[in-house]
C-alpha cells in the first residue's frame, strides 16, 4: 500500500479525457499552432518539470512582455537624453536646492528615467518569482485532485463491499427497501464525486495549458517539485533583518522615498509655495509608509515561521499515524487470510492507509510552499 511520495504522476493521462466536450470548446483560445508546436517541444519523454514550466510560462506571458516593452521605451529616451545633452549622470538632491527651469527639466527627466527602470526591474524580478508560486499553487492543486480521486476509490470500494453485504440482507428480510435504496444513493454519490474530479482536473489542465501557451488539449506528466525538508530559523532578528534587504516590495517602498526625497530637494525656481509644501508632505508619507510595510512584513515573516512550525509537528504526527495504519493493515490481511475478518474490515483498513499517505503527501506540498514563502518574501 505504501507510495513513493515522489512519485511522477500521470494527471489527465491517468483520467478520463474530456478535451472535446462542449466545456472544453468554450473555454480554448485561439493560440499560434507553430508557438504551441515549440513550446509543446519542451517536454521530455511527457514529463513536465517545474523549471520548464517556469520557462514556458514567462515565455508566454504577457505581463512580463509588456515591462520588456516598457524597459526598451526607457532606453529610447535615455538614449534621447544623452544625444541632446551628451551625458546622462544621474543627479542626486541630499539637501534642497533651486535650478533654472531647463536644468531642471534635464535633470529631472534623467532622475525619472532611472527611478523608472529601477521600479521596473524590481516588477520584472517580482512577476517571475510570482509565475514561480503561481506553477507550485497549481501542480500542488493538481496533485490534491488527484489524491481526493484515490482516496474516494478507496472509499467507493468499501462502500461498494458495505452495499453488496445490504444487498444480502435485504434478500433475507433483515433491512427494508429504504435502507437499502438509502446504501445505493450513497453508492451513487461517491461515483459522481469522481466524475466531478475528473472535470477539475480537466478544467485545471485548460487553465495551466493556457499559462504555458499550449493547446487546450495537450496532457502529459509533472513531475513532483515538493519535498520535505525541515527548515530552522536559528535567529528570527537576523532572518528578518536580511529578509527584508532583500525583499523586492520593501525595495519599491524604499525607491518611493528617494524619489520622494529627490522632489523635495531638487526644486525649479518656478516652483511655488504650494508645490514646496506637498513634496514634503510626499516625502513624510512616503517615509512612513515605508516603516508600516516594513513592519508588515517582520510580521509576516515571523507568523510564517510559526505556521510551518505548527505544520512540522502536524507532518510528524501524520507520520506516526500512516505507520499505525500499515500496521493495522498488515494485522488486517493476515486475520483475512485466515477468515478472521470481513472483506469490509480489510477494506476499510486500506482505506485508512490511504488517508494517511495522501494527508502525508498535501503536508509535505503546504510545508515546501511555505519554506518558498519565507524564502522569497516578496510574496508573503
Amino acid at each position: 500500500m505504501k507510495k513513493n511520495m515522489n512519485r511522477i504522476i500521470a494527471l489527465g493521462l491517468a483520467m478520463g479525457m474530456l478535451s472535446t466536450t462542449a466545456y472544453a470548446e468554450e473555454v480554448a483560445e485561439t493560440v499560434d499552432t507553430a508557438a504551441q508546436e515549440e513550446a509543446e517541444e519542451v517536454i521530455e519523454d511527457d514529463v513536465l518539470t517545474l523549471d520548464e514550466a517556469i520557462e514556458l510560462l514567462l515565455d508566454n506571458s504577457i505581463s512580463l512582455s509588456q515591462i520588456e516593452i516598457y524597459e526598451d521605451y526607457l532606453q529610447v529616451q535615455k538614449e534621447r537624453v544623452w544625444d541632446s545633452y551628451g551625458s546622462f549622470a544621474v543627479p542626486t538632491a541630499d539637501y534642497q536646492q533651486w535650478a533654472d527651469v531647463s536644468v531642471y527639466s534635464y535633470k529631472s527627466s534623467i532622475y525619472d528615467i532611472t527611478s523608472s527602470a529601477e521600479s521596473s526591474k524590481l516588477n520584472e524580478a517580482t512577476l517571475e518569482l510570482t509565475a514561480e508560486l503561481t506553477l507550485l499553487n497549481a501542480f500542488s492543486t493538481l496533485f490534491s485532485t488527484y489524491e481526493s480521486i484515490e482516496s474516494m476509490e478507496a472509499m467507493i470500494a468499501t462502500s461498494e463491499t458495505s452495499y453488496a453485504q445490504s444487498e444480502l440482507k435485504h434478500s433475507l428480510g433483515m433491512i427494508s427497501d429504504y435502507t437499502l435504496d438509502q446504501a445505493k444513493v450513497s453508492l451513487d454519490s461517491m461515483y459522481s464525486s469522481v466524475a466531478q474530479l475528473d472535470l477539475s482536473i480537466e478544467s485545471q489542465f485548460i487553465t495551466l495549458n493556457n499559462l504555458l501557451g499550449f493547446s487546450t488539449d495537450e496532457r502529459y506528466n509533472i513531475e513532483n517539485p515538493f519535498e520535505y525538508e525541515v527548515y530552522t530559523i536559528d535567529n528570527m532578528d537576523t532572518f528578518v533583518t536580511f529578509a527584508l534587504k532583500s525583499d523586492m516590495s520593501i525595495a519599491q517602498y524604499e525607491l518611493a522615498v528617494d524619489s520622494a526625497e529627490f522632489d523635495k530637494n531638487f526644486l525649479s525656481v518656478a516652483t511655488t509655495t504650494t508645490q514646496t509644501d506637498a513634496n514634503s508632505y510626499n516625502y513624510d508619507k512616503a517615509k512612513l509608509d515605508l516603516k508600516n510595510a516594513k513592519t508588515t512584513k517582520e510580521e509576516s515573516i515571523r507568523s510564517a515561521y510559526i505556521q510551518l512550525q505548527q505544520m512540522e509537528l502536524s507532518y510528524n504526527e501524520a507520520v506516526i499515524d500512516l505507520a499505525q495504519a500499515e500496521k493495522d493493515y498488515a494485522l488486517a490481511e493476515t486475520n483475512f487470510a485466515v477468515g478472521n475478518i470481513t472483506q469490509l474490515a480489510l477494506d476499510q483498513a486500506a482505506l485508512t492507509v490511504v488517508q494517511a499517505e495522501n494527508e502525508i503527501a498535501s503536508l509535505e506540498r503546504s510545508y515546501a510552499l511555505q519554506v518558498f514563502r519565507l524564502e522569497n518574501t516578496t510574496i508573503l
